[in-house]
């Protein structure tokens, strides 16, 4: 039908094609069982419009109300066009200047081109029901399984028709326990939960996996797929898709699967299925939508692609694509976008979308970007010029934003890499991927993960973020980062300003640099741990390697662990710790203060400016510490002991090798152990607990030592102080110094010493402290104290300011020079070489020799003793010097043999001083069996003490004190009893009980050198309890001839006040015989027939001048053997049978008259010595 004008029609209706032409058209309901066409030069208005063909309308304007029809639609408008309902079966084709557009479906594709802007109510393709057979069913996955349930029929089909499925990949099913949900296409690949599935998981949750394929009879397919089956022929069917029917019959479906009990979740489907046999149901049809202007869409659906390109702006409701979608606008506000494939999106301004979901990628070129929800199955891309803010991220591959402005996500989880870069800030909930790269300005945020591979995090900013996880490495760079944990299962790194974190941990290296402040909690290496900062706060650090600390402040933390090397380096700040163990260790800085350290195969080494405070100290190695003030609990080294300090304190140091310490201060330890040690301090060194394989060296104020074995000395000096040694072994050493007194004890062992020196000055400093060897207060004035359970040996010098004191078990052996200003040396033995020297004339004023042993004491030569003991040759005794005098003590028995003994005379120095005594003392039996001599003796004195009694041999022995060729000194002998006879005559005596007897008995010469002088003194004193028995020497008889005793003065007197019995020979103050009794002055009362000279002293002045008869001897013992021994004990022994030399109990013999008062023989007792003999004889 044509009109040349306007045509106008109610309605119209052809059964086959229908042709209308007009300038315009305006018509009701147009109905064609063929094609129909329309062309006007102007508009047509049309009501409804139905043909079972094609549809062509060519007009300037369009306004209809419907639009159906089974072929294809084609519109071409010149200007507007506005449609309420579009439905066919074939092609949608459109241009027009602007649209208004309600509803469109098109059977295939649809295609709008509109010059200026559009506003769709809602546009499908493919998906359109006009001549189809459409189905939906809903399939259980436990119902409806292949291996437990019953398959769910859909409809009929031919074999080789085919038929079309469609479903929502996020309408999920599960096949069992995580990860086994899956959409109808199976368990094929690696899924990730999202906000939009119906799994129920929280999102970003692994929860499907790849399973690989399950064969039933002969036929596979993924587990978790959806199957179809035909006449007994299976075929895949899944989640979307066109599928050809294996045969005819009814179709089939059901959960493909091996075990259906722990199934669960459904999906639904929809089928479709073609009107003609072998004709498609549906094939794939797409949408595209382009205008020049503003584009506005309600809802967008295409069994193929979606493509939305406009001009201005554009506003999406949703849309829904079979396979690809693309968004192109100056704006886009688009609502719920799916797609089978890829979405791309692409705006100058701002996108905003709710929803998108591809099956494929995710692409956005934008200014800016706002969605609450992405995911992909493949890679998502976002490219925003302006920032991007959103909810959740999600790809099935990686994940990749590239922005200049701001980038804000909720979550962003990749099955691969996540790569953000931002030129603005960064603000996250979390990150999730096998690989994450993140770079912007500033980052804020929730958890990172990388799961397999390497987190890299590049902030010019800050950082502040959640949990951080790396299977592979984790670098991070940033201003100041906050971490609430970061752990790498490869390598660590990090470059940031300052840094704060509870947890940090790395497999492999762990490399942390800051310029600032650095925070962390616990950090773990699995290889090496480095961190380098201007000040570090940590918990607990450790490292399956070595561990390294750098800082240029302080560092403040707890545990330190490594199998290999620690390096601490703080600079000038301090460090402190808990504990610390490695391989070795090396610490340095300002101060250190912390608890135990073990360095378990390597050194350890300390070295501060200021002060170490320290615990247990141990390493396999070397021990190296410098430091100011140094206090620890104890050390303990494999190797060599190193220590420069101002100040120290402790309480023990073990080493295996050396020991070498420099302190400024005290240092008191109670066990120190080692190789050798050298020890300088400025204050005061107390070492107890000291065991030393090798030697020691000290240098202080004062010093003390305790050795638990043999101490070995280089040398030990006091500066100030003391030095006191003490060694449960023996010591030796070379040279011991000290400004105060010297103290060694030698509890079981020796003191062998070279050089010792005691109270000169090496003054540094003020008075002693008190602590626990030296002894407290003030220096000590220069005593010398040796003890020793063996032997004490001075090699060199033994050198006292004051006292020194040498007390050996054993022997004392004086090599050298031992001297004192008192000298007193007790021993079993003493030994000086002929190197030695026992004192200095201008030094020591007093020394006393003591003898400790068993045996005597022999002194002098030409002893006849084999007795071994204590012995002091003449060689010996020339080597003694006092400036005052010398006292010899002997334990028991003493021997004196020949022995010159020299007073100095001017400066020619002696044995004693010009004034000193020589003092003999012996606990038992004193003899002089040789000559003694004393030389220059006008001032001196000899004492002869004895606890026993005094023998002088008569025969042998003397005791001469001489100034130039006479007798000099004082002389002064002590004892139970004193006898200077011959051993023939003591043997006499001791069976006599008679004095008178005794007086004859002693007037023999029996064979001495006539004359003999047995003593002589200038003044002898002579002190006993009993008896003073002098025999005389001299071949005569008379009186006056009797040779024995020569003395300018003598003295003799009682010790305990008793009555002496007294027999003598000699001359006194020159004067011989009978007037030698005036010279001799008696302290005390002696015996009525004591005698001097053979006079009876009571009777002197009768004495017979004239030489008389010695009466038989044997006549006078047969008179007294017959009395009875007992009542007339004498007993006299000599020096060998350590008894009491003489006993005499004075009392007359039974049967004697008493003693006459007129002498007649000068005896007094001549009327008991039988027949009278003639005068004179």
């Amino acid at each position: 039908m044509t009109a040349t004008g306007a045509l106008t029609l109610a309605s119209a209706t052809s059964g086959t094609t229908m042709t209308l032409g007009a300038d315009s058209l305006q018509a009701g309901t147009l109905d064609a069982g063929g094609d129909l066409g329309i062309s006007t030069a102007g508009g047509v208005s049309l009501t409804d419009l139905r043909t079972g063909g094609a549809v062509s309308i060519d007009a300037a304007g369009l306004d209809a109300l419907s639009l159906t029809g089974d072929g294809n639609l084609t519109l071409t408008i010149g200007d507007r066009a506005e449609i309420g309902t579009v439905s066919v079966f074939g092609t949608f084709n459109l241009t027009a200047a602007s649209l208004l557009l309600g509803t469109s479906r098109s059977g295939l594709d649809s295609v709008l081109a509109i010059s200026g802007s559009a506003q769709i109510g809602s546009i499908s393709a493919g998906l359109a029901d006009t001549g189809q057979n459409l189905v939906q069913v809903v399939v259980q996955a436990l119902g409806n399984s292949y291996t437990g349930g019953q398959l769910l029929p859909v409809f009929d089909v031919l074999q080789g028709q085919t038929f079309t499925v469609s479903s929502s990949t996020n309408d999920l099913w599960s096949a069992g326990p995580l990860p086994r949900f899956s959409d109808a296409d199976g368990l094929i690949a690696f899924r990730l939960s999202t906000a939009q599935d119906d799994s129920g998981i929280q999102p970003g949750t692994q929860i499907g996996a790849q399973f690989g394929s399950l064969t039933i009879g002969n036929f596979t397919a993924p587990f978790g797929a959806l199957v179809g089956e035909v006449a007994g022929q299976r075929v895949l069917v899944g989640a979307n898709g066109t599928i050809t029917a294996p045969a005819t019959g009814t179709l089939s479906v059901g959960y493909w699967d091996s075990n259906s009990g722990d199934n669960t979740g459904s999906i639904s489907f929809n089928f479709g299925l073609g009107a003609g046999s072998g004709g498609p149901a549906s094939n794939p049809a797409s949408v595209t939508v382009t205008t020049g202007s503003n584009l506005t869409i309600g809802t967008a659906k295409a069994t193929s692609a979606i493509t939305l390109d406009a001009g201005g702006a554009l506003q999406l409701g949703s849309a829904d694509a079979g396979t690809a979608m693309s968004l192109v606008g100056n704006t886009i506000d688009a609502g719920t976008l799916t797609a089978g494939s890829d979405i791309t999106i692409a705006s100058t301004g701002a996108s905003l979308i709710d929803t998108a979901t591809a099956g494929g990628m995710f692409t956005a070129a934008t200014g800016a970007l706002d969605f609450n929800m992405i995911d992909a199955a493949s890679d998502a891309q976002i490219r925003s010029l302006a920032g991007t803010q959103g909810g959740d991220l999600i790809a099935g591959a990686n994940i990749t934003i590239d922005d200049d402005g701001d980038v804000s996500i909720s979550r962003a989880t990749a099955a691969d890499t996540v790569a953000i870069a931002t030129g603005g800030a960064l603000s996250y909930g979390s990150v999730d991927g096998s690989n994450v790269t993140i770079n912007a300005a500033s980052a804020r945020g929730g958890a990172m993960t990388a799961r397999t591979g390497k987190l890299r995090i590049d902030v010019v900013g800050d950082l502040t973020t959640g949990q951080l996880i790396a299977g592979g490495s984790l670098e991070l760079t940033a201003r100041d980062a906050t971490l609430a944990s970061a752990q790498s299962g490869a390598d660590f790194s990090a470059s940031v300003r300052s840094l704060s974190a509870p947890v940090l941990g790395a497999s492999g290296n762990f490399t942390l640099a800051g310029s600032g402040k650095v925070e962390v909690g616990t950090a773990t290496a699995g290889t090496a741990l480095d961190v380098t900062s201007q000040s570090l706060t940590f918990t607990r650090m450790s490292s399956g390697g070595s561990l390294g600390v750098i800082t240029s402040g302080n560092v403040v933390g707890g545990d330190l662990v490594a199998t290999g090397q620690i390096r601490i380096a703080t600079g000038t700040g301090s460090f402190t710790y808990g504990r610390i163990e490695g391989g070795g260790i090396a610490i340095s800085g300002r101060t250190v203060s912390g608890g135990a350290l073990w360095a378990r195969t390597l050194d350890l080494a300390i070295s501060v400016s200021g002060d170490a405070s320290l615990g247990a100290i141990a390493a396999a190695g070397d021990v190296d510490v410098v430091a100011g003030n140094l206090g620890f609990s104890s050390i303990t080294a494999g190797g060599a002991f190193r220590s420069a300090n101002t100040a120290m304190t402790g309480t023990s140091i073990s080493a295996g090798g050396d020991i070498d310490l420099t302190t400024q201060g005290d240092l008191a330890v109670s066990a120190l152990s080692g190789a050798s040690a050298r020890i300088s301090s400025r204050g005061i060194v107390n070492i107890s607990g000291l065991q030393l394989t090798g030697a020691i060296s000290v240098q202080a104020d004062a010093v003390g030592l305790d050795s638990l074995g043999n101490l070995q000395i280089i040398r030990i000096v006091a500066n100030d102080g003391n030095v006191v040694v003490s060694a449960n072994g023996s010591i030796g050493g070379g040279t011991v110094a000290a400004a105060g007194d010297i103290d060694l004890l030698a509890r079981n062992g020796s003191v062998i010493v070279s050089h010792l020196s005691a109270g000169y000055d090496f003054a540094n400093g003020a008075g002693l402290r008190q602590l626990a060897l030296v002894t407290p207060g003030v220096r000590g004035q220069g005593d010398i104290d040796i003890a020793a359970s063996g032997d004490i040996v001075i090699n060199d010098v033994a050198d006292a300011a004051e006292t020194l004191t040498l007390n050996a078990g054993n022997t004392i052996r004086v090599n050298g020079l031992a001297t004192g200003a008192k000298m007193d040396l007790t021993s079993a033995d003493l030994a000086i070489a002929a190197s030695g020297r026992l004192g200095e004339a201008t030094h020591t004023n007093e020394i006393t020799l003591r003898n400790t042993g068993q045996g005597p004491l022999k002194l002098g030569d030409n002893i006849a003793s084999a007795a071994s003991g204590y012995a002091i040759s003449q060689a010996e005794f020339a080597n003694i010097r006092s400036g005052g005098d010398l006292t010899i003590r002997a334990n028991q028995a003493l021997l004196v043999g020949d022995l010159a003994v020299a007073a100095q005379a001017g400066t020619v120095p002696g044995q004693i001083g010009e004034n000193g005594t020589l003092s003999l003392a012996s606990g038992g039996l004193a003899s002089f069996l040789g000559a003694l001599s004393m030389s220059n003796a006008s001032g001196n004195r000899l004492a002869v003490d004895s606890q026993a009694g005094v023998f002088l041999d008569a025969a042998t022995g003397s005791i001469r004190l001489r100034e130039n060729e006479d007798g000099g000194g004082t002389l002064r002998i002590s004892g139970t009893g004193i006898a200077m006879v011959t051993r023939s005559a003591l043997e006499d005596i001791a069976q006599l009980t008679d004095t008178a007897l005794i007086t004859d008995r002693l007037a023999l010469n029996d064979g001495v050198t006539d004359g003999r002088t047995l003593v002589e003194a200038d003044a002898i004193q002579l002190r006993s309890d009993r008896e003073v028995y002098i025999q005389n020497t001299s071949l005569g008889t008379r009186l006056d001839d009797r040779r024995g005793l020569v003395a300018k003065s003598l003295s003799i007197g009682s010790r305990d006040g008793g009555q002496l019995d007294i027999a003598i020979n000699g001359i006194v103050n020159g004067e011989v015989g009978v007037d030698a009794i005036e010279q001799i002055a008696f302290d005390e009362s002696f015996t009525e027939l004591s005698s001097v000279n053979g006079c009876v002293i009571l009777s002197a002045n009768a004495c017979n001048k004239l030489p008389f008869e010695i009466i038989e001897l044997r006549d006078l013992v047969e008179e007294v053997l017959k009395t009875d021994p007992a009542e007339n004990a004498l007993q006299v022994v000599d020096s060998f049978t350590k008894t009491t030399l003489i006993q005499l109990n004075q009392i007359a013999p039974a049967g004697f008259e008493p003693l006459i008062d007129e002498p007649v023989t000068g005896t007094g007792n001549d009327d008991l010595l039988g027949e009278a003999r003639e005068t004179g004889e």
